[in-house]
């Protein structure tokens, strides 16, 4: 993974940390992103505009992750004369999916199969990708299995990526990739702390996905061992903790960038991690 993608995701993750200390009427439970970064981040990082996102959470934290600017979401009535700061957290268009689990994945399901008839017309061999954003109880297992089995069947250019549930799930941790590798579709849990490793996988699976491969699925959880506390860990910090020692950047630099952001959005006071 190239140092200057790390710094980029470690940025982008950091601002999306901060910029909720900022909005007013805080965030509501089901759009609270804090501690969820790497999983909304690492995912989208390499895309472009001819590349779709789908999302389950809403709010302005998602907004400026999906490329409104931080002064945008912060002051939506006042004219800017620059783009304004943005979280630099790849180009794709967002697809605007009904509010509903089963019907947005189904919309998802349908605007995949509509970029892989486009890749056909075109005889493209880099063809377009969607990645859709779900929550394991968006849908019943009756409708993930029937989904998940149309997508096998069709090779549809999708990576879906499962959120985690906010309490650990202990052993049922990677229930979703079962369900997943039982239809046919390759399913991989991934720590939602490790940014890295959940970038490396989404880059394997949206290559396979370009080239006519078809769908993955990957399903972020926090690890924990039943009967035993589960250890408080943090993905930016983790992030933080492998770029330093690989000199990928250094403490002030980190620094820099949250005292930074914070400044521009009116915060006097962040802690990044």
């Amino acid at each position: 993974m190239p140092n200057a993608r790390l710094r980029q995701m470690y940025s982008a993750m950091l601002r999306l940390r901060i910029l909720p200390g900022r909005l007013s009427p805080q965030p509501k439970r089901t759009a609270f992103t804090v501690g969820l970064e790497a999983c909304l981040v690492a995912p989208t990082l390499d895309l472009t505009a001819d590349d779709l996102v789908c999302d389950t959470l809403q709010g302005p934290a998602i907004d400026f992750l999906r490329g409104k600017s931080a002064e945008q979401i912060l002051n939506p009535t006042r004219r800017l004369r620059s783009p304004g700061t943005l979280a630099e957290c790849g180009s794709a268009t967002r697809l605007n999916a009904p509010p509903t689990g089963p019907e947005r994945l189904w919309a998802a399901i349908g605007a995949a199969a509509t970029l892989k008839a486009q890749s056909a017309r075109t005889d493209s061999k880099d063809g377009a990708v969607l990645v859709c954003y779900m929550r394991p109880d968006d849908a019943q297992p009756v409708a993930w299995t029937k989904a998940l089995a149309h997508v096998a069947t069709h090779k549809l250019p999708l990576l879906i990526v499962v959120l985690p549930t906010p309490k650990p799930q202990g052993p049922r941790s990677g229930q979703m990739s079962t369900l997943a590798i039982r239809n046919r579709i390759p399913g991989m849990p991934v720590d939602q702390d490790d940014a890295v490793a959940i970038y490396r996988v989404a880059q394997e699976a949206i290559g396979h996905a370009r080239i006519g491969g078809g769908a993955a699925l990957i399903e972020c959880v926090r690890y924990s061992v039943e009967g035993q506390k589960t250890p408080a860990t943090d993905a930016i910090s983790t992030l933080a903790n492998y770029m330093l020692p690989r000199k990928v950047a250094d403490t002030r630099w980190m620094e820099s960038e949250a005292k930074s952001f914070a400044r521009r959005i009116g915060l006097q006071l962040v802690h990044p991690r």
